[in-house]
């Protein structure tokens, strides 16, 4: 969502991923679009590579041309698995989805909003 500017889906997840235990210091991080192997390297080292891998599959979605490269796929697949490729890649598609309304209708979060 940082990617398209959708501001209440970025406000929104972000109080999601705190809640679930995710350092704010990384969803700041993340926010801000640091390079993935930054942003991983503030997690415990078994988190490390599926979020860089996880975050790499994401860029290269968002791109234009929404290709991905024989290298990360392979990478993706045979470190996360194919079902978690797969519902990243979907993740990705359903949140452009999501975002594109949000932007249509002008949705922001509340002026005041504590995570």
């Amino acid at each position: 969502m940082r990617s398209t500017g959708a501001s209440y889906a970025l406000w929104s997840h972000a109080k999601l991923a705190l809640a679930a235990g995710l350092p704010s210091e990384v969803i700041d991080a993340l926010q801000r679009g640091e390079e993935p192997q930054k942003v991983s390297s503030r997690l415990r080292r078994d988190e490390q590579v599926d979020l860089s891998l996880a975050l790499l599959l994401c860029d290269e979605l968002l791109e234009a041309g929404m290709t991905v490269s024989e290298e990360t796929y392979r990478a993706a697949v045979q470190q996360l698995g194919e079902r978690c490729t797969f519902e990243v890649s979907a993740t990705v598609g359903f949140y452009l989805l999501l975002s594109a309304v949000l932007k249509t209708f002008d949705v922001r979060p509340p002026e005041v909003s504590k995570l």
